[in-house]
């Protein structure tokens, strides 16, 4: 006859609270990889470049905070949009690669938003 021991709870109890603060800490608010990433199409209407020492300042603050290191130093420009859906756009990034009033443009949306060249 096989015996049997009592469960031991001091044992497991370590581990069962250990697994339920990791669980508590997955956030319950995260989209979908498909709802965080982006891509569209649309044509550029007007492009400004952005004179205001201030204002580049505050934009080139908030391109730092996105990661886009490296590349604030150069002038900024103001880009209006008007995407395949309707909708009217103002983004603001470095104009390297050249772009021009009525240029079709890919709309990158992420963590930022951002225009590129189609394929």
């Amino acid at each position: 006859m096989v015996k049997m021991r009592p469960l031991q709870l001091s044992i497991y109890l370590p581990w069962l609270l250990a697994l339920a603060t990791i669980a508590g800490c997955t956030p319950a608010n995260v989209a979908p990889a498909s709802q965080q990433a982006s891509l569209s199409a649309g044509t550029i209407l007007s492009i400004r470049a952005v004179n205001a020492a201030s204002e580049a300042a505050r934009l080139r603050t908030l391109l730092d905070d996105s990661g886009d290191h490296g590349r604030t130093a150069q002038a900024l420009a103001e880009f209006i949009v008007r995407a395949d859906d309707g909708a009217t756009l103002s983004i603001v990034q470095v104009n390297d690669p050249a772009f021009r009033a009525g240029e079709r443009v890919i709309i990158l949306r992420d963590a930022q938003t951002r225009l590129a060249r189609p394929g």
